[in-house]
């Protein structure tokens, strides 16, 4: 019976091994995608921050003379 089963069996392929290669490049991919998405959001917030402190500093100084 078992020798029946061994035969029936086919050799592995590697096609789960690149299943699981491709699964994972897509996974970074997006991970990569998702890190850039904030860390652009991030710059473009301090980007704002800063042009708005620059602002109050500039009407502060108006304000003196």
């Amino acid at each position: 019976m078992s020798e029946q089963m061994d035969n029936q069996r086919k050799k592995p392929d590697g096609s789960a091994y690149e299943a699981h290669l491709a699964a994972i490049a897509t996974r970074n991919v997006a991970s990569k995608k998702a890190a850039k998405a904030r860390r652009d959001d991030y710059e473009r917030e301090k980007v704002k921050d800063r042009r708005e402190a620059e602002r109050r500093q500039d009407a502060a100084l108006r304000g003196r003379h």
